[in-house]
């Protein structure tokens, strides 16, 4: 959607078949000719002030993006973007609705891998007929949102 006007979004569909892998950045910028994938996330006040690192689950799906756009060719930068806004604000007040946080993909890249084996696995089982390992026990998991293995 390149120099259209700001009122015209779309984000771009990123696809790998062999993984069944499927994902849309909510920004794309191209820095210095590579690609830089951006992903926006929303939070009430109280998670808000208390944030003070990106939270992993989505460093992971900003990396995963960056991750798509490198299996598809594109040039990619080593650093991905995430942008988190406050929900509850009144225009006018003095403390920031934003926090904008610069994340090295290359510590994020070989859970990465992982991840996308894991989605080859699964993609494979619908011929194989098996499953691969489950990574956490039941739904209370945490490790699947803080990727503690």
């Amino acid at each position: 959607i390149c120099r259209k006007s700001v009122n015209r979004y779309k984000e771009p569909a990123l696809r790998n078949d062999f993984g069944m892998v499927v994902g849309s950045p909510d920004i794309t910028m191209i820095e210095m000719g590579y690609i830089v994938a951006v992903e926006i996330k929303s939070m009430n006040k109280e998670q808000f002030d208390a944030l003070e690192d990106p939270l992993a689950d989505h460093i992971l799906q900003a990396c995963g993006y960056r991750w798509l756009y490198e299996y598809l060719g594109f040039k990619v930068h080593d650093k991905v973007i995430i942008m988190y806004g406050r929900k509850d604000f009144k225009f006018g007040g003095t403390h920031s609705v934003y926090k904008e946080y610069h994340v090295d993909y290359r510590p994020w890249a070989a859970q990465i891998e992982q991840m996308m084996t894991t989605g080859r696995q699964v993609a494979n089982s619908f011929e194989t007929g098996i499953l691969p390992p489950r990574t956490c026990e039941n739904v209370t998991c945490t490790r699947a949102k803080s990727w503690v293995c």
